[in-house]
């Protein structure tokens, strides 16, 4: 199955690495343990890397990158999916400027398009 490998988000003086390269991990939660500080109205990238957990299983996956802006549980608010591709990419974003002030959620999704596969859950602390 596909496999999230590097989740890269730099933000206001810290940031958040994860790089699980060759873990065939399927959920990971670092909603306790990783976080960053983010600015209303500023922009940040983040980085999402996959790959392969067996030679077979080489097919076609995509990524999907949320962030909760409004801290209300979930995400599917408008505006909150950063980003999509079908490839490892680079999302670029803003902080609303109405971003709720607190512990947001950032979740970070692989699917493949055979069975759903991992995603990664971290804190993002928008001041």
């Amino acid at each position: 199955y596909n496999n999230i490998e590097l989740v890269r988000l730099v933000g206001d003086g810290d940031s958040i690495v994860k790089n699980t390269s060759g873990a065939c991990d399927d959920y990971t939660d670092y909603t306790t343990t990783d976080y960053t500080t983010l600015t209303p109205g500023q922009s940040y990238s983040v980085e999402v890397n996959t790959g392969y957990c067996s030679s077979s299983s080489q097919g076609g996956d995509s990524i999907k990158v949320f962030i909760d802006w409004n801290i209300d549980g979930d995400f599917d608010d408008t505006g909150e999916v950063v980003g999509a591709s079908f490839s490892s990419s680079t999302f670029s974003f803003i902080v609303p400027t109405n971003a709720s002030y607190g512990a947001t959620r950032m979740r970070v999704v692989s699917h493949s398009q055979i069975s759903f596969t991992g995603k990664i859950s971290a804190v993002l602390l928008v001041m």
